[in-house]
């Protein structure tokens, strides 16, 4: 059985990496490179990555899947991060007496009477939050919601009124104050982790792994391969059309998995109107890296910090060389400043001189650097990575995919190929539950009953 899955990156790969053992596997990746966004790349002696990752999970047997993967190429990361709050650092997760000891009295008075407020009406308002603002004003109370709720998503994914409840259930999956606490106190990991594995060598080494065990076995890779369409017969896939090295090709195929985004799957099976303008109403975030070299060993005490406050510029600042000193030289370091935008916006457009000077200042006006340490940057731009869950997508993804799946032998997975919010560890896990699929042969109604449960996952940070 040739098995095509389109898309390089870790859902791909880890398809890929489960059946090539068995079957013939062709992967058809668009760009030059692999990984996704959870790879590596060389700058002057910097090895980065596109902002941070961790392998990390709370799926049974996921992270011990990943550990093996890796070997002793993996090493353990203490979880040390951080979150700026009313201009203090605080540690995050949020310790419960940090909210009294390190912010302003009367910034603590004002979370406190909120958080009681929130309390009393909760045996009252018994409605089910429609919106990312309903859920945080319901469960948290006004001030907590205004000071870190609020600005966290207009920066990161848009106005909180038109995101749904869901999005706030996957940050934070506690509906009231005292089990926000708990978790504080009894040190919840469905929060955060305290410690978590990195390869050495870059997040690139994961896809680089799975790879390997494809090649070596009965796969192969195509760069530079865009799929273009699919030809069609009695309701599966018979081949695949793609451009390759400036050449149209064709594959046939037994089986197609895709991690490509959702949104272009409609124009490959030539669907009709109505599902094409359901996936071009579904939106996307764009992500912009600003690499930033200071002339000194190590900056940050922790491998990331949160910057929920509108006054800076971006929303997460991370150190490459706290995830591996084997990342740069001894006397340097790169700080990785993520700003999210809509591709094509101001942001996106802006001049990176102008970027980078915002970014130095507000790292500055932060304490994370002094003036006069950094010594150079530079800038990447990643499209449309962060799928928005705006009010009403579900019923806009629930058409492309009852389009999708009519297709038996065609499975849409990952981040992007099912407009899933998630991790390198729930894409694994994805993956590992459609390799098993395809091997067992059963109707596609099987695996759409399997799919379910991917929509339970959880981002811990």
């Amino acid at each position: 059985m040739r098995i095509i899955i389109i898309g390089a990156g870790v859902t791909g790969l880890a398809v890929a990496w489960k059946l090539a053992k068995d079957h013939e596997v062709v992967i058809l990746e668009k760009r030059k490179v692999i990984g996704g966004i959870a790879t590596t790349f060389k700058h002057q002696d910097f090895l980065l990555d596109f902002g941070p990752h961790k392998i990390y999970s709370l799926i049974p047997g996921i992270l011990d899947e990943m550990k093996a993967l890796l070997g002793d190429e993996a090493t353990v990361i203490p979880k040390t991060s951080g979150v700026i709050i009313d201009g203090k650092r605080l540690d995050y997760p949020i310790k419960f007496t940090d909210l009294f000891l390190k912010l302003s009295p009367l910034t603590s008075f004002k979370l406190m009477f909120g958080f009681g407020i929130a309390f009393l009406l909760s045996f009252v308002n018994r409605k089910t939050p429609v919106s990312y603002a309903d859920y945080f004003r319901k469960n948290f109370g006004v001030p907590a919601y205004n000071l870190v709720f609020k600005p966290i998503a207009d920066k990161s994914w848009g106005n909180p009124e038109n995101l749904t409840a869901e999005l706030a259930q996957k940050r934070v999956p506690f509906d009231g104050i005292f089990k926000l606490i708990k978790s504080m106190v009894m040190k919840d990991n469905k929060l955060s982790a305290e410690n978590f594995y990195y390869p050495r060598q870059g997040f690139i080494r994961m896809s680089e792994i799975m790879l390997d065990h494809v090649t070596n076995n009965k796969g192969h890779l195509m760069l530079d391969a865009e799929v273009k369409n699919f030809s069609i017969e009695n309701n599966k896939i018979t081949s695949v059309e793609f451009q390759h090295e400036g050449k149209l090709k064709k594959l046939n195929a037994d089986y197609v998995v895709s991690s490509a985004p959702i949104t272009a799957m409609p124009a490959m099976f030539n669907a009709p109107p109505e599902v094409m303008n359901a996936a071009s109403e579904l939106k996307f975030r764009s992500l912009l890296l600003v690499y930033v070299l200071v002339n000194k060993p190590k900056v940050m005490q922790d491998v990331w910090t949160f910057v929920p406050d509108k006054n800076f510029i971006f929303q997460r600042v991370s150190e490459q060389k706290n995830f591996s000193q084997q990342m740069g030289p001894e006397n340097q370091t790169v700080l990785i400043a993520e700003i999210m935008c809509d591709y094509n916006d101001g942001l996106w457009n802006a001049p990176d001189a102008e970027l980078y000077s915002k970014v130095i200042s507000d790292l500055t006006k932060g304490k994370f650097v002094n003036e006069g340490e950094a010594s150079g940057f530079y800038i990447l731009k990643v499209k449309n990575i962060y799928p928005v869950y705006e009010i009403g997508y579900k019923e806009r993804l629930s058409k492309v995919l009852g389009f999708t799946d009519k297709f038996e032998n065609f499975i849409t997975l990952g981040r992007l190929g099912l407009f899933n919010y998630n991790n390198t560890d729930h894409c694994v896990d994805m993956a590992i539950w459609a390799s098993n699929h395809i091997r067992s042969k059963k109707p596609i109604s099987d695996w759409l009953e399997t799919r379910k449960r991917f929509d339970e996952y959880v981002i811990v940070d």
